[in-house]
């Protein structure tokens, strides 16, 4: 039966008992309205798709239709972005009150839980920072730090000139500087025993350390080493060979030649002086010394034409007493007296 037929009856119904029994039924509520019978469930038929119904204020919950905890979430994410923790955490209780079906997205919680954890957490005072431990060095690193600190303590006194200080220093470390093939160090040994006269052993050092590692200082040693020495015959052959190799050694080389050179006019080996100065100005020698000690060699060695042309160029040059002096010892060893007429003007405040 339909719904508008049994409400009527139930209206007849109600109506009669008042009559029978007046006052009663006054105190008692009207049975519920009967519902319609709900349909009973469609089956899907092959090749046929069932249409959900639409969406009606009597199909949805309530809370999906007016919910404030929903509505507020995009509010509560951009809370929790800006870190307002405690007020995010004070909000969400105000609208679990307000809105008990609604719950909280488990993620917006969970970073709130976190971010509330920290900052629950004490906050330690900055303390200044205790020294780390270190490990107690091994026997092996003990003796490695000794040796390079008698190698810092060695070239410092080297270069204060306490060249013997520095030789005591180095020394009980030798055998190791041998067994390591420790280039550098050997080098600085050798620069101080050339420093203390010792230049059989420099020599001998800085040829060891060019056979470990090739290098230019060890080169310089030893060009200074064979001057020291008095090895002009090794000096001639080694000299061009390191320039050509080391352009940088030039000047080292010279100095090394001139010196020697001296040393052998000094003592009366003008031949080898020559030599050696001869070699000197091949590899480019031009400064006034050499030329000045190679017009004397001349001399010296009997070659006054030579000397004389020597001399004449070098005065032309400085003006110089020294010059003047020996071109005319050299023309008057020539007995050129007409030579020595036509440079009296020149040289006539001797």
């Amino acid at each position: 039966m339909g719904p508008v037929w049994a409400q009527a009856e139930q209206g007849t119904l109600v109506e009669e008992q008042r009559q029978s029994h007046p006052g009663l039924i006054e105190h008692e509520q009207l049975p519920s309205p009967v519902l319609p019978e709900p349909s009973p469930p469609q089956t899907e038929t092959p090749g046929e798709l069932l249409t959900a119904p639409p969406a009606t204020p009597e199909t949805i919950p309530p809370e999906r239709i007016y919910s404030p905890g929903r509505r507020a979430e995009p509010r509560l994410w951009e809370m929790l972005n800006q870190g307002q923790y405690q007020a995010l955490d004070a909000e969400i209780k105000r609208l679990r009150v307000e809105d008990p079906n609604w719950t909280p997205p488990d993620e917006l919680i969970h970073w709130l839980n976190h971010h509330l954890g920290l900052f629950a957490q004490p906050q330690q005072t900055p303390q200044a920072a205790s020294p780390p431990v270190k490990r107690a060095p091994s026997p092996a690193e003990r003796q490695r730090l000794a040796y390079e600190q008698a190698a810092t303590d060695a070239d410092r006194l080297h270069r204060r000139g306490q060249s013997e200080a520095a030789l005591r220093r180095l020394a009980p470390w030798v055998e190791r500087i041998y067994q390591t093939r420790d280039a550098e160090r050997l080098e600085l040994l050798a620069w101080i025993r050339l420093a203390l006269g010792q230049s059989e052993q420099a020599l001998a050092d800085f040829r060891q350390a060019l056979a470990w590692r090739p290098g230019i200082e060890a080169v310089r040693g030893e060009l200074l080493a064979l001057q020291s020495l008095g090895r002009d015959a090794e000096l001639l052959v080694l000299a061009p060979e390191r320039i050509k190799r080391w352009p940088n050694l030039k000047q080292t080389a010279l100095d090394a030649l001139r010196g020697l050179a001296a040393k052998r006019h000094e003592s009366g080996d003008y031949e080898t002086a020559q030599r050696l100065l001869a070699t000197a100005v091949q590899l480019g020698a031009d400064d006034l010394d050499t030329h000045r000690l190679a017009a004397w060699n001349l001399y010296n060695l009997g070659q006054f034409r030579l000397a004389a042309d020597r001399f004449q160029t070098l005065y032309r040059a400085t003006k110089d007493e020294d010059s003047a002096q020996g071109l005319i010892l050299s023309l008057r060893a020539l007995n050129a007296a007409p030579e020595i007429a036509a440079q009296a003007q020149t040289v006539r405040d001797l």
